[in-house]
């Protein structure tokens, strides 16, 4: 299958010094749950319910992350990336109250998101909620699924992902790693289908000379999260990168800074960056919120990746840059 873009991929970015630049957010839980109904919480959802009333309200604030948006839109970013989990529970309420903060990011030829966890905390029907955020989900040329309305979320995630956008020299290749995990548990798993697809996509032609950037919710590194959190078929994605590794992996889900790397043989390995929650009240680190910018660029055939930290800080009301690193 071809891929068919209407992005220009020798384009460079906007900005003065001609890069590519994006910008990577993660973990908002932006939703509040004061219309949840009795029927809404009989079944795993309670746990969350509970959850959001004794630490997550309190702990995630609408407004840092509305802070970091308008931080961004003063900085030239090509792109943005959403990493998961921008709902608690993942109520259809909650769906249409992240839709307005969706739109003032941008438009969704713009702006990419993929589900986390918590937004498929059980098992719904597309229609009642990713539905409300489809046009960020999407793939290149990928058809509006409207005959998934009266299907099931999980089903069609498996088969909208993995998926493929073209920006730029960039190729943002997204995965979904969410399921109907067991009560106490926020696991992650790729499906096999996924996995099998993965690999046909990653050997497609129209990517050989792009920067392939893979997006993921979950962490791909087992020493980052407890047990009961990690991707338990890590060892599948990597079986899958061996033949044609990415450039770099991005995650949330763990609300921590994290930079590492993923060794998929003795002599490669592939950069990891994992974002902390973009609204988190917190001035602890690594658990402060933030957003990265990442800037890519090519010399001499080589890609050159890079990126900046910037932290909220609550006495100034402001998200505050740190040194760039290199990747």
């Amino acid at each position: 299958m071809t891929i068919n873009s209407n992005y220009d991929t020798t384009k460079k970015g906007a900005h003065a010094n001609e890069s590519f630049r994006f910008a990577q957010l993660s973990d908002p839980h932006l939703s509040h749950l004061k219309n949840a109904s009795a029927l809404d919480l009989f079944n795993k959802r309670f746990l969350g319910y509970l959850s959001w009333l004794k630490k997550r309200r309190n702990t995630h604030q609408r407004e840092i992350a509305e802070i970091a948006i308008a931080q961004l839109k003063q900085q030239h970013i090509d792109h943005y990336v959403v990493t998961g989990d921008l709902t608690h529970i993942g109520l259809e309420d909650e769906f249409k109250q992240v839709a307005s903060w969706l739109e003032q990011i941008s438009t969704p030829d713009n702006l990419t998101v993929i589900p986390g966890n918590h937004d498929l905390y059980v098992n719904a029907r597309w229609e009642h909620s990713f539905h409300h955020w489809q046009p960020y989900m999407l793939g290149d040329d990928m058809p509006q699924p409207d005959e998934a309305l009266e299907q099931d979320a999980l089903s069609t995630l498996n088969n909208m992902y993995p998926h493929v956008r073209i920006r730029g020299p960039v190729a943002f290749i997204s995965l979904s790693s969410v399921f109907a995990a067991p009560w106490f548990k926020a696991t992650g798993k790729i499906s096999s289908a996924q996995i099998n697809k993965l690999k046909t996509l990653l050997k497609r032609p129209e990517l050989t000379n792009l920067c392939k950037v893979l997006l993921i919710h979950h962490p791909v590194s087992k020493n980052h999260v407890k047990a009961r959190k990690e991707l338990i078929n890590q060892e599948e994605l990597i079986e899958a990168l061996i033949d044609t590794p990415v450039e770099l992996i991005l995650h949330g889900h763990a609300h921590s800074r994290f930079h590492d790397r993923l060794q998929i043989d003795e002599e490669r390995s592939i950069p990891v960056v994992g974002a902390a929650s973009c609204s988190s009240i917190s001035q602890a680190q690594p658990y402060r919120a933030q957003y990265l910018i990442f800037e890519i660029r090519q010399e001499d055939k080589q890609w050159h990746l890079s990126y900046q930290d910037f932290a909220y800080d609550r006495q100034q009301g402001l998200f505050i840059n740190s040194k760039r690193t290199a990747l």
